[in-house]
């Protein structure tokens, strides 16, 4: 079986593999299903004619191989439902099944065979999780593989049964396709579904930036990540002047108003790389990954250049408190702290500047060295 996840902080597309995985795991047991239920049947009936029909040590080998066939593919279920490929190596056991059957029914006398009837079963899989093309190209090869039985069987055929049961075969496979189509129109619709529920669980509606929860999530990844790779890493904790005062003055309509256009502002500011997040009323953090002090700096005063931009009727100043971790120690709440103390000692000296906090050991203990630094 599949081992369940069990990190918390799975990312989404992580989490949707998973699934996947499962569902293929899933399909894989149908399969398993058809091909021992078709094998234990084709042999029995082997069995029970084995003194009055003909090539009876083939046909019993063939149901042998396709029983053999599948206790191999559970054996490496892990490998199947985790590979690439593993589209294609369903559909090659789809296929592989239909050519089993098309051969035994040819030797045990065409398609008035009892085997034939099998036929349905590796039809009726094509039900389970197939894509409509591989549904089209696994039954357009089964018709022609029936076809090709039908033109192997000895003696003369009952022409009106033969045409009535390529029929019935053909209206299987489109009614399959159909189903398939529809599945998969399903999926696109639940797909979309489940990222708007994706976005509105990591995204804050107000600023169009990342929400707290999903903040904290990336922030111990990239600082993680920051440590594992020797990169400094930054993080800004920004702060609207005075806020509280615009909502009084002016009402909380163009206070969100505010925060709508400064989301937009600062996203516009950063680089991809760089994740913003509103942590609060009128807090927001901005993780830097890969960035000294003197980049986070630059950065810094961008933002705050843009919030001084923006189209409302009185000034927006912004205090940003800045700290960047020297690759020694993967604590992304340090960070922050160090990040927000900064922050109140720009707001306490005056606010609409920026402050760093600087430490000799990047973000090892608090000692009496440590300081923040204006400018």
């Amino acid at each position: 079986m599949l081992d369940k996840p069990n990190d918390a902080s799975a990312a989404p597309a992580d989490m949707d593999e998973r699934s996947r995985q499962v569902l293929w795991l899933r399909q894989l047991y149908a399969g398993m299903v058809g091909f021992l239920g078709g094998g234990g049947a084709g042999l029995y009936y082997v069995f029970r004619t084995w003194d009055i029909g003909a090539h009876r040590e083939w046909i019993a080998f063939l149901g042998l191989f396709g029983i053999a066939q599948s206790l191999i593919v559970w054996s490496a279920r892990r490998h199947f439902v985790t590979a690439t490929q593993r589209a294609r190596l369903f559909i090659a056991w789809n296929i592989t099944s239909f050519v089993l059957i098309a051969i035994a029914s040819t030797l045990d006398g065409g398609i008035g065979s009892p085997i034939a009837s099998i036929w349905v079963l590796p039809m009726i899989y094509l039900l389970i999780g197939f894509s409509r093309a591989a549904v089209g190209f696994c039954g357009s090869m089964a018709i022609g593989l029936y076809l090709v039985v039908a033109w192997l069987t000895p003696g003369t055929l009952d022409f009106a049964a033969f045409v009535m049961q390529v029929v019935v075969l053909a209206d299987a496979v489109v009614m399959v396709l159909l189903g398939a189509i529809a599945r998969e129109d399903r999926e696109e619709v639940l797909t979309a579904v489940r990222n708007q529920l994706s976005v509105l669980a990591t995204v804050d509606s107000l600023t169009g930036c990342i929400n707290q929860q999903a903040f904290t999530h990336i922030a111990a990844r990239e600082v993680a990540r920051a440590v594992r790779y020797q990169h400094e890493i930054s993080m800004l904790a920004l702060d609207i002047d005075r806020f509280k005062s615009v909502n009084d003055e002016h009402g909380h309509l163009a206070g969100d108003n505010v925060l709508r256009q400064l989301g937009a502002a600062l996203r516009a500011s950063v680089r991809g790389t760089d994740i913003i997040a509103r942590v609060g009323g009128d807090e927001l953090l901005v993780l830097c990954p890969e960035t000294d002090a003197g980049a986070a700096r630059e950065l810094a005063e961008r933002l705050r250049a843009s919030a001084q931009q923006l189209k409302v009727p009185f000034k927006v100043t912004l205090s940003v408190g800045i700290c960047t971790l020297r690759p020694t120690n993967a604590d992304p709440q340090q960070l922050r702290e160090h990040a927000d103390r900064a922050l109140y000692e720009a707001k306490r000296l005056g606010r609409n500047r920026c402050a760093v906090f600087t430490h000799p050991d990047g973000l090892a203990a608090p000692t009496r060295d440590e300081r923040v630094r204006m400018y």
